[in-house]
C-alpha cells in the first residue's frame, strides 16, 4: 500500500515536471517567434547624392515590411541641417509644411505630417483602419531644396532606437514595434555652374573648334577668376562648360579661338545654368596677341596659296588660303579684341 502511494506521488511529480517543461517550451517558442517577426525597415533613397546648390531634389522614405503585415508607421523625427537644406511644402492648401504621401494606399489615416524648417525636423505618422500593409514601397517623399551653402556630407537621419515605441517605429496589429533597421542619408551640396556657350567664326560655316580658351574675369578688370583652355565646340559653335561657381555676382566672360580676336560677354551675373552667346569672332589674330597687326600678316603671307586642312588662316573654309581669305584678314587689320 505504501509502495502504491509512493508510485502515485512520483507519477504526479513527473506529470507536473512535464507540464512545466511544455509550458516553458511554448513560452520560449513564442518569444523567439515574436523576435523573428521584427524585420521591417525604413530607409532613405537615394542614400547619397551630389546636388547643385539652389537645386531641388527628392528623397524617398521606403518601407519594407519583409513579408509581415503592419498597421502603422511613426516617424517621430527625421533630422536635417536647416542651414544646408530646406523642405519644400508638398501641400500648399494646408497650413504648415508637409511632405508628400508615397505609393502605399493602405495607410488611410494621417496622424501627423509636419516639417519645421527652422529646427530641421520632419514628423510623420500614418495608420491603417482595417487593411494592414505587407510589402516594399515608398511610404512618403521629401522634396528638399539645397541652399546656397556648400556641404561635403549633409546628414539626414531618423530619430531611432530599436524597440522604442516613442521614437521611429513600425507597428503590427498588436501594437508591437517590428522595426529592425533604418537607413539614413548623406548628401553633398556643390556649387557648380554649367555655361552653355555659342560662337560663330567670321566667313565660315563650320564652327567646330578645339583648344578654345574660356575665361572669367572680375568686371572691367584683368583679375582672372576661372579659365578653361581646352574647350571644344561642335560644328554649330556650341559647347557646355562645367566648373565650380565663383562667389555670386557679375563677371566678364571671354572666349578666344586660335586665329580670331577675343570676344566678351560683359557684366553678367553668374548662375547655376547660364547661356553665353558670343556672336561672331573676327578673323586674323594669328599670333594670339588679340590684335590684327603686321606680325599676323607675315604669318598669313607664309600660308598664302597653300591648300590647307585647318580653318586658320583659311577663314572662308574652302580648303585653300586665297585672295578671299586676305580680304577677310584685311577687313580686321589693326583691330583689337575685347
Amino acid at each position: 500500500m505504501k509502495n502504491k502511494k509512493n508510485i502515485t506521488i512520483i507519477a504526479g511529480v513527473v506529470a507536473i515536471l512535464i507540464i512545466v517543461f511544455v509550458l516553458a517550451y511554448v513560452y520560449r517558442t513564442k518569444i523567439f517567434s515574436n523576435a523573428a517577426t521584427i524585420t521591417s525597415s525604413l530607409t532613405l533613397s537615394p542614400a547619397t547624392s551630389s546636388i547643385n546648390a539652389g537645386s531641388a531634389f527628392n528623397v524617398n522614405i521606403a518601407l519594407n515590411t519583409a513579408g509581415q503585415a503592419v498597421s502603422g508607421v511613426q516617424i517621430e523625427k527625421i533630422h536635417f541641417d536647416p542651414t544646408v537644406l530646406q523642405v519644400v511644402d508638398a501641400d500648399t492648401a494646408t497650413t504648415g509644411i508637409q511632405i508628400a504621401k508615397g505609393n502605399i494606399n493602405n495607410f488611410e489615416m494621417s496622424l501627423t505630417n509636419s516639417v519645421d524648417n527652422a529646427s530641421g525636423t520632419i514628423t510623420y505618422a500614418v495608420a491603417t483602419i482595417s487593411n494592414d500593409y505587407t510589402g516594399n514601397d515608398i511610404l512618403a517623399i521629401i522634396n528638399f531644396k539645397a541652399l546656397n551653402k556648400v556641404a561635403a556630407n549633409s546628414a539626414v537621419t531618423f530619430d531611432y532606437t530599436q524597440g522604442s515605441k516613442v521614437l521611429t517605429s513600425v507597428s503590427d496589429s498588436s501594437g508591437n514595434n517590428v522595426l529592425l533597421t533604418v537607413g539614413n542619408g548623406s548628401y553633398s551640396i556643390t556649387n557648380n555652374t554649367a555655361a552653355n556657350i555659342t560662337l560663330g567664326l567670321q566667313a565660315g560655316n563650320n564652327f567646330n573648334t578645339s583648344g578654345t580658351v574660356f575665361s572669367i574675369y572680375q568686371v572691367n578688370s584683368s583679375t582672372l577668376v576661372y579659365q578653361n583652355n581646352a574647350v571644344a565646340t561642335d560644328n554649330t559653335g556650341k559647347a557646355t562648360i562645367s566648373f565650380a561657381s565663383p562667389v555670386a555676382g557679375n563677371y566678364d566672360y571671354k572666349i578666344k579661338v586660335n586665329g580670331y580676336l577675343v570676344k566678351a560677354v560683359k557684366n553678367t551675373a553668374i548662375s547655376n545654368t547660364m547661356s553665353l552667346a558670343f556672336g561672331t569672332l573676327k578673323a586674323g589674330d594669328l599670333d594670339g596677341d588679340n590684335t590684327v597687326s603686321l606680325a599676323d600678316f607675315i604669318s598669313f603671307r607664309s600660308k598664302f596659296g597653300q591648300a590647307i586642312a585647318k580653318i586658320v588662316p583659311d577663314f572662308d573654309q574652302d580648303g585653300k588660303v586665297t585672295l578671299s581669305d586676305f580680304v577677310i584678314f584685311r577687313s580686321n587689320y589693326l583691330q583689337s579684341g575685347d
